[in-house]
This record gives structure tokens, sequence and C-alpha cells, in this order.
């Protein structure tokens, strides 16, 4: 009898443990909440979040995280997991998500701080239920691990593959792309092509477009970086032309170089895009996307050996590799970075600065160059939320016909046909910035906007009925109605409309020293008229990670990272203050090409040494062999 009794206690014993387990808890008296809807707040890793909780009979029923300004994959990730495990326990006390600390913390505390205002004890909503849900690990291993899916991580990826170098990408976002899916009327310098150089073009001077660029940056620029851009793009536009099938227009002049160095790409970027991603996915580089890498992991000797990256579905990836090549683009939507004259972004949704803010940590300690901006100007031909067209060469091809630049107040304050960094600087300086045009100006206007566009973007901008609903480009039938539509004083407009029609009559500017030759036609106030409305918008950012002539990041005593890189808009202060048309796009090609020609050469000195370890020659030996990077889902685990 003894027995029996002992079997039934320690049964009974045991469903209590269980129970308790999948509660979190040892028995608590019963948690008692009024029914609603409550919010509650608290600060994550960039600003403060918030949260709409549901109570109904005495649960917490829904948790909606309504906003929040947390940045990238990595924080999706906890906002989507977070609140399910809390519902999941009945506890704010859960596990975080992996690289999402900061923000795992803040759902938690704003959750929580909805309990006293419902009613509740805030101490039967916090028991310890951590240890249940941890992330899951997906394993792979490759010879060069490239972070970031844009324009130089791309031509980094495709030159290794060419060279039978196993390459694996991690892109945050959805697909490959970074800045081609934003930008539009886009150039490269392509000065030294011998493949460009025809009907007795000669060789143009590397180190005066250097000089250049770098007097357009204020002198602030890295010159030795900028050499060696100039040095190279030729031989990598030639490349770009003969293995990657890229072509490229007539050149085009572009006021401060030296000479006519720079061209636009033949096709929209669209196409370009298009044309890049699928090379990349026939070279056999391997693609993670939707995973922002939140470490780079080092061996014991603090050599780097690979990333840890998130995926968006709260997978923790990680990729062992030879070599790390940062290649994560700008940091255009991470408004802690930017200056007051640059806050106005489009561009790559995922341009947040990841690896340079990555880089400040103490385990990294990278030096961090200057951060500032390079401005461009947005008209109104945006295309999505985070697309605008570069009007400026359209702006200088109209002027001719009759327009004019003018501020809030109808007056002129800047040499409409001055250089860009010169005028966007103007327009800072004012409280709205409107074009004037004739319709003679505006038809030039519009087919400089629409060089380079893909068929569809070029229906949206010449389609009539579209046009004329525009809230940013306005016709009119008279001054008097597009006054009336920017709320603009009409008399200091005529005034303005009238002072230009005179410089127009005698071509002469004695208060901003236009050119003679940009006075055309005249504005009739009487007849049709167009109202654009211009601003700064930035599109790429300038400084970031600081690197050598070998592309090798550079730590804060001053040494190289020897297989880490930095490329693209990652590397630090090339262009100082401000970067020239055509620069951006050739220092991608150019540090992307030259970084994987660097990690080539490695290799290959390895192969020629006498007697190489197993793992060095297993390593160089398969890679020509081997079409991607390996992934081992056998070695998936819970981390």
């Amino acid at each position: 009898m003894k027995n029996i009794w002992k079997k039934i206690a320690a049964a009974a014993m045991c469903t209590a443990m269980v129970c308790s387990s999948a509660a979190c808890v040892s028995p608590e008296s019963i948690k008692f909440v009024k029914d609603g809807t409550y919010t509650g707040t608290a600060n994550g890793y960039n600003g403060e979040i918030e949260v709409s909780v549901v109570y109904k009979d005495n649960k917490m029923t829904d948790i909606k995280v309504t906003k929040n300004s947390e940045p990238g994959v990595v924080a999706y990730s906890a906002m989507k997991n977070i609140p399910s495990y809390i519902l999941e326990n009945q506890s704010t006390n859960v596990d975080v998500s992996t690289g999402a600390t900061a923000t795992s913390k803040a759902i938690c505390e704003a959750v929580a701080s909805t309990v006293t205002p419902a009613g509740g004890n805030i101490e039967q909503w916090q028991k310890d239920c951590t240890g249940k849900h941890t992330d899951k690990v997906v394993n792979y291993s490759t010879q060069a691990v490239v972070v970031g899916g844009g324009y130089s991580g791309i031509i980094t990826a495709l030159r290794l593959r060419q060279k039978g170098i196993q390459t694996l990408i991690v892109e945050k976002q959805p697909k490959v792309g970074g800045s081609l899916n934003y930008m539009l009327n886009s150039m490269q310098i392509t000065s030294g092509s011998s493949a460009l150089h025809k009907d007795n073009v000669s060789d143009e001077d590397a180190d005066a477009i250097a000089n250049d660029i770098y007097t357009y940056g204020n002198s602030e620029g890295n010159k030795e970086l900028l050499d060696l851009m100039t040095d190279n793009i030729g031989t990598v536009t030639d490349w770009q032309i003969k293995d990657l099938g890229m072509a490229f227009e007539d050149k085009y002049s572009i006021g401060g170089y030296a000479s006519n160095a720079v061209r636009y790409y033949s096709t929209a970027d669209s196409e370009l895009y298009e044309l890049l991603t699928k090379e990349v996915n026939v070279s056999g580089a391997k693609i993670v996307p939707n995973a922002a890498v939140i470490g780079i992991d080092y061996d014991e000797d603090g050599t780097a050996n690979g990333v840890t990256a998130k995926a968006v579905d709260g997978t923790v990836v990680k990729v062992k590799a030879d070599y790390v090549v940062l290649a994560s683009g700008s940091y255009g939507t991470n408004q802690s970075m930017l200056n007051e004259n640059t806050s106005l972004y489009y561009g790559p949704l995922g341009a947040s600065g990841d690896m340079i803010t990555l880089g400040k940590s103490a385990e990294n300690n990278f030096s961090i160059l200057k951060q500032a901006g390079t401005a461009s100007f947005a008209t109104g031909f945006k295309l999505n939320d985070t697309n605008a067209v570069d009007t400026y060469n359209a702006i200088q091809r109209c002027l001719k016909s009759g327009a004019f630049i003018m501020n809030q107040n109808g007056q002129r304050f800047v040499n409409e046909d001055a250089a860009k960094n010169v005028l966007s600087a103007a327009i800072t300086t004012q409280t709205g910035s409107y074009m004037v045009l004739n319709y003679d100006a505006y038809r030039s206007f519009k087919a400089g906007l629409l060089v380079n566009m893909s068929e569809e973007q070029r229906k949206i901008v010449l389609d009539s009925s579209t046009e004329s609903n525009m809230d940013t480009i306005y016709k009119s039938d008279d001054l008097q109605a597009a006054c009336e539509k920017y709320g603009l004083d009409l008399t200091a407009v005529t005034a303005a409309v009238d002072s230009f029609n005179t410089s127009v009559k005698e071509k002469k500017d004695l208060k901003y020293g236009r050119a003679e030759a940009t006075f055309g036609s005249e504005i009739d106030a009487s007849k049709t008229v167009y109202l654009i409305p211009i601003t700064q918008y930035v599109y790429q950012t300038l400084g970031g990670i600081a690197c050598n002539t070998s592309l090798n990041v550079l730590k804060t005593d001053g040494t190289a990272a020897e297989n880490i890189y930095a490329i693209g808009n990652a590397s630090g202060n090339v262009f100082g203050n401000a970067m020239k048309q055509g620069a951006g796009s050739a220092w991608a090609a150019v540090s992307g090409y030259l970084a994987a020609e660097n990690i080539i050469a490695k290799y290959d000195a390895l192969k020629a040494t006498p007697s190489p370890s197993a793992s060095e020659s297993s390593s160089t030996e398969t890679a020509e062999e081997t079409p991607a990077a390996s992934e081992t889902p056998a070695e998936e685990t819970a981390n």
C-alpha cells in the first residue's frame, strides 16, 4: 500500500513540474487585468518604440509594434518574434533576438509598461521564460564573403568567380543591386579605356582628373585613393565592356573636369541592374538574401575568419571565410549619421551604415573617417518612395531655352549654370527653391531627364495627364495660376520674370555672372509657364571605414587588417565633402575589382608556395572546380 501511495505522489509531483515548466513559473495566483487595448513605450536602439497590447479574460491576446525607428532586417526579426514569445508565455521576460538585443528589450519593456495601467501586477508578468526560444543556426563555408550586394559588391563577386574563387554574398535586402535599383541617369568615369578610344580620342590625363575630383571635394579627400581610381578605371572599364557586356554612351562634358572623362551607361539603370544581377546568378556565387551582418568573426589570433548574420526569419547565419569584403554601402537611412544638409534621402532602404556602426565596436576597432553627404536635386519625378531623378544635367540643358531659379520670395539667388556643388550649396541656404520655365525650356528639361530611363519610367514622365496633375511639376496657363498653386507672391514673381527677361535682352547677368550663351528666350507670363520645386536630396554618402591603397581596413592604431577589405561607399573619405558626377560609380567599380584582384593574388601566392599546408592546398586547388560557396545544412543547430 505504501508503494502505491509513493507512486501516486511521485506522479503528482511530475505533473506539477511539467505544468510549471510549461508556464515558466511556479504555481501562482490568478492574474487579473482589465480588458482593453493599452499603449506602451520604451527606448530602443535608434529611438522610441511604441506597442499596442490587447488584454482579454486576464490574458494578453495581441501585441503590435505600432511605431519604431529601428533599422533593418535584424530589428524586423525582433519586432516579428518577440511579441509572439511574450504572447506564448504570457511573460515579458523572454529570449532576446540575436543581434537585436536593444530592440528586443525595448519591446519587452514597452509591453511591460502596459500592465499597471491595465490594473495588473507587474511581477506576475515578468517570470523567467528565457531559454525556450533559441535561434536556428545555418553554417556556410567559402573562400570569400562579400557583405553587401550593391554595385561594388557585385563587381568583386563577379571578378572572384571569374578566377574560380568560392564567393558568398550576404545581402540584407530581398535582392542584390543596391543603388542600381534607385539611381537614374547614371554615369561613370571611363578615362583610359582602350575599348572606348576611337575616332582619334586620346587618353585623358589621370592625374588631372584626380586633381579635379580632389579640388571639388574641398581638397579633403584621399588623394592616394583618388589616384588609385583614376589610374585603374581604364582597365576596369575595358573589363566591364569585354567580360560583363556593359556599354557606354558618348562622352558627356561635365564642368570642372579637365577633360570629357565621363560617359553615361548606355542602358537604363533598370536594364543595367538586370544585366549585372543575371551575371551574378550565372557566375555561381552564393547569395544569402534578407540577412544582415551583425558581427565579424575572428580566430584566437585575432584574424578575421568570417561573419555572423541574422536573417529576417530569425535564423542566425554563420559564414566561415578566408577573406571578408565590406561592400555594405552608405548610411543614408541612418539619421544619426547625417547632418542638416543631408537629411533628405532617396536611395536604397538598406543603406543604414551597419558596417560603420559595427566597425566602431571594441572587437573590430576600425578607423572611421569623416562622415558627410553628397547632394543632388530632386524634382518630384519620384517613381516610388525612394526614387528621385537627378536634375542637374537637365537644368543645364534647358537654360538657353528660357529658365531661371528663384526662392520662395520670388528672388533669383544663384548663377544657374554654376557647377553642381555650387548650385547645390546655394539651394541649401534658401527656404524653397523653384525652377521657372517657358514651354520650350520645359520640353528641353524633360528631354534631359529621359536620358537613360527605362521605357516604363519614360511613360510616367511623358504622360501628359500625369504631368498636369503632378504636385511637384506644375503646368499653368499663366504665371498667376502657378503662383496660386505654390502660395507665391505674384508681384514678386512677376518682378523676377521681368528682371530675367531684361537679362535675356541684354545678354548680361551683372549680379550672378550667368554666361551669355545660356540666355535664350524670354518667359511670357501670360502664356504657359512651368514651376518645378527643387531641393537637395542625398543618394549616396561620404566617409566611412578607413582603408589603405590595397583596400585593407585600417584599425585605429594604423595597422591593416590583411584579410578584411572595404570597398565602394563603405570605404572612407575618398572624395572629401562632395563627389563629382561619375566618380562614385567609378570608385565602386575600381575598388570592387581591385579588392578581388588582391584576394586572387594571395591565392596565387599560396599556389606558388613549394609546400603549402593541406588546408591551403585544398582551398586553392578546388576553387576552380567549385561553382559556389558550400552550404552545410547538416550543421544547422540551435544557438
